[in-house]
């Protein structure tokens, strides 16, 4: 195999090679549906398995890692990349040198990965700015992620008069799916 891009191999050379697979399974919490990918370049240290060139097998160490598929449940996933045991002969068949697991041995080996979760969708009902004296409510109604939700409204009054706007600033008003408030004469509420 001819190696290219690794910090302790010289570029191009034919290497003899003895690839190894690793795996590690990730856990996560349990929950909605969810994308998960592996990632390599920056984070990984396994190296992609190779390209045939020209019946010459090379390997331009890319940073790699990929889902085994099959292996994904709703709390955990199977991850894999490859290290390689490389070794240089002179063309007589004497070993050279050893360089031993690359780009790391197995017990360094770091997997990366994606776990995309889809987002939070938010929908609250009820009236918009209000103009009247009154009893207001208004819901709010969450779907999406992972895990129970929580609520916090904010409220903010705005006075108008003739010749100016006066608006106060967000204050914390209630906990909970829904809040009720009596909106006065001339205040306008969300």
């Amino acid at each position: 195999m001819r190696i290219y891009g690794a910090d302790n191999l010289q570029d191009g050379l034919l290497y003899r090679v003895r690839r190894r697979e690793v795996r590690r399974t990730v856990y996560f919490s349990p929950g909605t549906d969810f994308t998960i990918w592996g990632r390599g370049a920056v984070n990984g240290t396994g190296w992609y398995y190779g390209e045939l060139v020209e019946s010459t097998q090379n390997n331009f160490t890319m940073g790699f890692t990929e889902v085994v598929p099959g292996t994904v449940t709703q709390s955990s996933a199977v991850l894999r990349t490859y290290i390689y045991h490389v070794r240089l002969y002179n063309p007589i068949g004497q070993l050279i040198a050893d360089y031993g697991w690359q780009p790391a041995p197995e017990q360094n080996v770091k997997f990366a990965y994606t776990r995309l979760i889809p987002s939070v969708q938010v929908t609250i009902s009820g009236p918009g700015p209000v103009y009247t004296s009154g009893n207001y409510i208004w819901t709010a109604s969450a779907s999406g992620g992972i895990g129970s939700y929580t609520y916090t409204w904010y409220r903010r009054i705005e006075h108008h008069t003739l010749d100016c706007k006066y608006e106060t600033n967000w204050t914390q008003v209630g906990t909970g799916p829904s809040y009720s408030s009596y909106v006065h004469n001339g205040e306008y509420d969300f």
